[in-house]
Order: C-alpha cells, then structure tokens, then sequence
C-alpha cells in the first residue's frame, strides 16, 4: 500500500498453520495496520469458498473476511475506518498481484462482530 503523506503500512506478519501438519496453511493470515501512529493486530481469513477459483471469472472475486482486530477501536480511529483502510489496501495488493492475469477484479473485506 502506497503510504504517501498518511503515514501508514500494512504488513503481514504471519500465516495461521494447520495444528495436525504445521507445513499446510489454515488460510489465517496475521497483519499489524500502523494508522494514525498505532499499531493495530488484524487477523484475517482468506475466504476462498465464496472467491474466485479461476481466472477467467469476470470479474474475479477476492474476499477476506476479517476475524479480529485489536484493538478494535480506540479514540483515535473507529472499527469501521479500520476496515476501510484495510479494503483499500487489499484492492491496491489485489491490482499489484493480477496485473496480467485479470481485466476485472472484485475486493471485498467483511468484519462482522457477530462472528466473534
């Protein structure tokens, strides 16, 4: 993510591993998000079953649903502009990554406090 004047990076910092063979991913993926001088935990599923499996989908669906954020919000940024942060950085990662390989692509990052 381009941090420009905003002061800000993404960075993923781990990968969630499956406890019966540590070689295979679980699809969680652990992230610090420093925003507005903080430094914010995210950890993040990538949510294959409703994205895409084959380039040729137009337009190609990536989701991630985030599964925790700490801390959620504080008196300087709210949950929902973290969130949006975190959406404008997987589309910027997203158009890095399928450049060459899709016209259309479609990022969408969901946190629901339900699921927590």
């Amino acid at each position: 993510m381009d941090s420009g004047q905003r002061e800000i990076w993404f960075m993923r910092v781990g990968v969630g591993t499956i406890d019966s063979d540590p070689r295979m991913s679980s699809g969680e993926d652990y992230y610090i998000l420093h925003y507005k001088g903080k430094n914010i935990e995210v950890l993040m599923f990538d949510n294959r079953k409703e994205g895409s499996t084959k380039f040729s989908d137009n337009p190609f669906r990536i989701r991630w649903d985030i599964l925790s954020i700490k801390p959620e919000s504080s008196d300087v940024v709210s949950t929902q502009e973290i969130v949006d942060v975190i959406t404008e950085a997987m589309i910027a990662h997203a158009d890095k990554d399928l450049a060459g390989f899709v016209s259309n692509f479609d990022v969408q990052v969901t946190y629901t406090v339900e699921a927590h």
